[in-house]
């Protein structure tokens, strides 16, 4: 990886160089020049990231020489986070659900999401339930909750009966 190295200078100036460390050795890939005040540091250190954005292998995701305007950037300060979500993990968690078919099961919709709960924070039931309203922005009533937990345990039991008499 190539970086921007300043060195000071025996005159008192500050060398811009391009350097690439590879095993404790450093090479001088490109001398940009030497400065005087900040202004033509500054100036150096462009030139020394054109150079980088040119000859380096390896490309970057965002460029490092900005060509945008600065006035169309957003500044953090002026932004606010209203939350977030938890949508990746609760659609690939939903993906697996499908693919075992345990969204066929009677009453799954609020099973799987408990299940995908539990996965993405081992909780208790009801706090899953929180979890689910809160980071899913899935709303499932305690009332409905407990009225299918008697036919999940009920499941459970009869599937476990099955397996033990085959």
């Amino acid at each position: 990886m190539y970086r921007i190295r300043t060195v000071k200078t025996s005159s008192g100036a500050t060398a811009v160089q391009v350097v690439e460390y590879s095993n404790n050795q450093r090479t001088i890939l490109f001398h940009a020049g030497s400065a005087v005040n900040d202004e033509e540091l500054s100036s150096l250190k462009k030139v020394a990231l054109g150079w980088i954005e040119k000859n380096n292998p390896q490309r970057f995701l965002f460029p490092l020489t900005s060509k945008q305007n600065e006035s169309s950037l957003i500044l953090l300060e002026k932004c606010e986070c209203l939350g977030f979500r938890y949508q990746l993990l609760y659609d690939s968690l939903w993906n697996v659900m499908v693919q075992f078919k345990f969204h066929l099961l009677p009453d799954a919709a609020i099973l799987n999401d408990l299940v995908i709960a539990r996965i993405a924070s081992p909780s208790s039931k009801l706090e899953a339930l929180e979890f689910i309203d809160e980071f899913f922005g899935i709303k499932h009533h305690r009332s409905k909750f407990y009225r299918q937990l008697e036919g999940f345990v009920a499941m459970s039991q009869i599937n476990f009966l099955k397996n033990l008499n085959p």
